[in-house]
């Protein structure tokens, strides 16, 4: 089994639970990806090193615009054409004489369905969120295909993304198998939970890894505590520490596992990262989002849609942010959460929709 992701943190983690219930059916697994994928994969699946990271195709000359949902305007091209081209060479010789049986990508990954074209094998993609609707799949079909390369139709769309939580207007590339949304990093290992002491509620604030920097998390962690609230910071790997204004009400934690920190808190303060909403919600906390780039915009309003969180944009300030954090521990935002969650725990799993 060949798994492909597009070189970026939430991108692989969508793959790792399908990784880990593959090699636990005695699968030759193997993931294809940028370097910067190593520490992400499960033991037991193989890394296939191929194509520039993340940083190196953003690097790439891009138009700046944005769509009216709030992604780049060339989002077809960037996971499409450009990604293809860019890594198809190196795969080819990574791969060598391997030949997979079955291909699955992550739903934005334009790489697996022309792999899995040249080698006339089934393809299935699994769906990175409400991002992967008709016009971005379409999009990234249609630059891949003007290169003159082959593109596999998916035989099968696995969604982890709760119905619920999808935006208004959304639109399905095509049918879909809803699967159980898990963590795809449960374990903290040798990480311990800290929570601050004092009283108010505990919150988990996160801004992911990538539009990020040290001032923008601050202002987002001293709202949230100046609202009375204790914060539990998970910092980005690029962070060690965090200059706040009240670091008594503060407990930092660096980039990993989230399962035991969401067990002991009552919210979650985030940027509408895919993952990180999942997270939230497979726990039955509710969410204020403040979206920063990329899918953000589309898992916030997936968000308020489903009535589990608050989106707040950043310009709005701290009030706003404080406000919202109040809000959402109360009890209507914790039942709808809660709701949610069980919906989740009903749903088929991986080891399901294998058989």
């Amino acid at each position: 089994m060949l798994l492909t992701s597009f070189p970026a943190v939430a991108h692989v983690l969508a793959l790792r639970p399908l990784g880990v219930a593959l090699v636990a059916r005695g699968h030759d697994v193997a993931l294809l990806s940028a370097p910067s994928a190593a520490p992400l994969l499960p033991p037991g699946v193989r890394h296939v090193v191929a194509g520039p990271d993340l940083d190196d195709l953003l690097a790439l000359p891009r138009p700046e615009a944005e769509r009216p949902d709030g992604l780049p305007i060339d989002v077809g091209h960037f996971f499409g054409g450009l990604r293809v081209t860019a890594t198809l060479d190196a795969a080819w010789e990574a791969l060598g004489s391997w030949r997979a049986d079955l291909v699955v990508a992550e739903g934005l990954d334009g790489l697996g369905p022309v792999l899995a074209a040249a080698w006339d094998v089934p393809l299935e993609l699994v769906s990175l969120g409400p991002v992967c609707m008709a016009d971005v799949d379409a999009d990234i079909r249609s630059t891949v295909l003007a290169t003159g390369l082959p593109f596999a139709t998916p035989d099968r769309r696995l969604d982890p993304w709760p119905a619920a939580l999808r935006p208004p207007g959304w639109e399905a590339p095509g049918p879909l198998t809803p699967v159980r949304a898990e963590l795809a990093l449960p374990d903290a290992g040798s990480v311990p939970v800290a929570v601050p002491a004092y009283g108010g509620p505990v919150v988990l604030v996160t801004l992911g890894t990538l539009f990020l920097d040290g001032p923008t998390l601050a202002g987002v962690v001293d709202a949230v505590t100046a609202g009375g609230a204790r914060a539990v910071v998970a910092l980005p790997p690029t962070l060690d520490t965090l200059d706040v204004a009240r670091p008594d009400r503060v407990a930092l934690r660096p980039f990993g596992p989230l399962g035991p920190v969401l067990e002991r808190i009552d919210a979650v303060v985030c940027h509408a990262g895919a993952a990180t909403v999942l997270a939230a919600v497979i726990h039955g906390r509710p969410l204020v989002v403040v979206p920063q780039g990329a899918d953000h915009h589309v898992n916030a309003a997936g968000v308020v849609a489903g009535e589990v969180g608050i989106r707040v944009d950043a310009a709005d300030g701290a009030d706003a942010i404080a406000a919202a954090t109040t809000a959402v521990v109360g009890t209507a935002y914790r039942e709808r959460a809660a709701a949610t969650a069980r919906t989740i725990a009903a749903t088929p799993g991986w080891e399901d929709r294998l058989a």
